[in-house]
């Protein structure tokens, strides 16, 4: 009834205008997203998605028509590049329901305290805060990140299984474009695989016609011999090397013809 009161003492424009704020302020509903890249690294990759990340927000909230009445916003999570570090991070994001997030409200060009190299976890974890879903009107709705290619693949049954999205600026492999497996993945960087295909059409018109492939021996590589092999078939480039085909398979099938 106090309100009431003051607000019926006011000149009627005022109370036009305090209305209409009231009406828009209750009309915005923040959508929250978290997002899981590798910011403190050695090479600080994370921290140039982090600011396009920012820019893209900022840019779709202006759009007043796109998404009326709604307010995307974004919690950063730092996984330094680590598959194992990005698991952890987003098991605790789901089942404790906590995130470590990554010096928010702060520039992250400014977080470089000792001013040597890139930005380290020592320069940066003292401005981390660890949020619940509380801070984020009742928690994130997908994940924009994943960061490397082995931790997107490390979290993405268990991302699939909650209905959580993955978008990702930086998981290139290959393999992370079978839709039977990754069905809840996507992204905005050119899979690897279109890497290979340069690669070799380069080669052969340098007036090469055999090459030797250096691969790693984990499961990730995979989806790049499998990508290898066939554009290497594509422009008639030759593979020489040990017989890697019992080695690397590819949906279950040896990759006959593979050498490295």
């Amino acid at each position: 009834m106090a309100v009431f009161s003051m607000m019926v003492s006011l000149p009627v424009l005022p109370m036009l205008v305090i209305a209409l704020v009231l009406t828009t302020c209750a009309a915005i509903e923040d959508i929250w997203f978290f997002g899981i890249e590798p910011y403190t690294i050695v090479v600080p990759v994370g921290l140039s998605v982090q600011i396009g990340k920012e820019l893209m927000l900022d840019e779709i909230n202006k759009k007043a028509d796109l998404l009326p009445g709604y307010r995307l916003r974004m919690a950063h999570q730092d996984g330094q590049c680590s598959a194992d570090r990005v698991s952890n991070m987003f098991l605790g994001n789901l089942f404790k329901d906590t995130y470590e997030v990554f010096a928010p409200g702060l520039d992250p060009l400014t977080l470089n305290r000792d001013g040597v190299g890139a930005v380290s976890y020592d320069d940066s974890s003292i401005f981390n805060e660890v949020w619940t879903s509380a801070n984020m009107s009742g928690g994130p709705v997908g994940l924009i990140g994943g960061g490397r290619s082995g931790g997107t693949m490390a979290i993405n049954n268990v991302a699939n299984m909650a209905n959580v999205p993955i978008v990702s600026a930086l998981s290139s492999n290959p393999g992370l474009s079978d839709r039977s497996k990754y069905p809840n993945f996507w992204r905005t960087v050119m899979p690897d695989a279109q890497f290979a295909g340069a690669w070799m059409a380069t080669t052969k018109v340098l007036g090469f016609s055999n090459m030797t492939v250096v691969i790693g021996e984990t499961s990730v590589w995979t989806p790049h011999a499998a990508s290898v092999l066939r554009q290497s078939e594509a422009h008639g480039m030759a593979l020489k090397g040990v017989d890697l085909s019992e080695e690397f398979e590819w949906q279950g099938e040896p990759l006959e013809g593979f050498a490295g």
